[in-house]
């Protein structure tokens, strides 16, 4: 994979910690075209902090708390029926599978059904959470924005199927070879943003990822890894919660909090790469345009995978730059 990046007019974008610019020579960031990483992290880092940003970490608590609770029971309730199938079925014995010492403290005692369902609404909550901070953080995060709400359980939906089929397609990446799973897990970083901000389809958002991180795959690569690497940075305080007189109730409920400043954190820098690389697309067409070039070219010269004759979303390239570039 190589960092193909585009050829496109500099854009200016809102990554730093301070309101937008009304004009050149304002102290904004330099334009570019490619992706700024650094402004990305530290304009999600900036974010995170602010009261809307840690309102969110709430939510996300809640619903992660929610969640555990949610997986805990179902995982608790399946593993001994999976045991007894598997031993009555098989020349197994139970001393091959011991049943579980211990549960969770979390878990409920419940029927499988209850727990599958419960798992269910948790994570449909949870891409709700996510479709919200997405409109958040693409913004200043100064206030909440009304728009977030609009078309708020359609937009959870589609997000929740369409980065469903992404997992599952960067799964079976995994599961193949791992470069293609790397591959396909950086192709579509950015459908919940596509869906959340432009409110594209299933289909459409998937291929709205994948044009607009194409040019820039090696930076969102990075972009995850650090995502990644945060994340399992904070579960070492947990380790070490555990193995105290706590406890495991308290390591997981501390867990779950540090899962919400991760999840928040990683929605803040996915929606602060999607207002580089949209601004930095939508200024590539506009300049093919003013060329009087074919708007079906990519922004690395080959044929585009999504023509501007074909809709995309709630938002064109036009009003992308037009919100989240220079002057707003």
């Amino acid at each position: 994979m190589s960092d193909d990046s585009s050829d496109g007019p500099d854009v200016w974008v809102d990554d730093t910690d301070e309101s937008p610019p009304d004009g050149p020579g304002s102290g904004g960031p330099e334009p570019g075209d490619t992706l700024a990483v650094g402004d990305a992290l530290s304009g999600a880092a900036a974010r995170l902090v602010r009261p809307i940003g840690l309102a969110l970490v709430a939510g996300y608590l809640l619903v992660g708390f929610a969640g555990a609770v949610a997986t805990t029971s179902l995982f608790a309730t399946l593993v001994p029926r999976v045991r007894a199938v598997i031993i009555e079925n098989s020349a197994a014995t139970p001393a091959d599978f011991p049943p579980l010492a211990d549960p969770s403290p979390l878990a409920l005692p419940v029927e499988v059904s209850t727990a599958l369902g419960l798992v269910l609404v948790t994570a449909l909550l949870a891409e709700t959470l996510n479709v919200v901070a997405i409109q958040v953080f693409v913004r200043d995060a100064r206030e909440f924005p009304r728009e977030a709400l609009a078309d708020l359980p359609a937009r959870s939906l589609v997000s929740f199927v369409a980065n469903s089929l992404a997992a599952v397609a960067v799964f079976v990446g995994f599961v193949a070879f791992i470069l293609p799973g790397v591959f396909l897990a950086v192709a579509f970083y950015l459908v919940r943003a596509a869906v959340a901000v432009e409110g594209a389809g299933v289909v459409p958002a998937l291929r709205r990822s994948w044009r607009l991180v194409k040019g820039h795959r090696i930076r969102v690569l990075f972009v995850l890894l650090v995502v990644v690497l945060v994340g399992q940075v904070a579960t070492l305080p947990t380790s070490l919660v555990e193995v105290t007189p706590l406890g495991e109730t308290a390591a997981a409920a501390f867990g779950v909090v540090l899962g919400a400043v991760v999840t928040t954190f990683g929605a803040a820098v996915a929606a602060r790469v999607y207002v580089q690389l949209a601004g930095i697309d939508a200024a590539s067409v506009a300049a093919r345009r003013a060329a009087g070039g074919p708007d079906s070219d990519g922004a690395d010269g080959e044929p585009d995978d999504s023509p501007e004759d074909e809709p995309i979303g709630a938002l064109t390239p036009e009003e992308i730059d037009e919100q989240f570039g220079k002057g707003n």
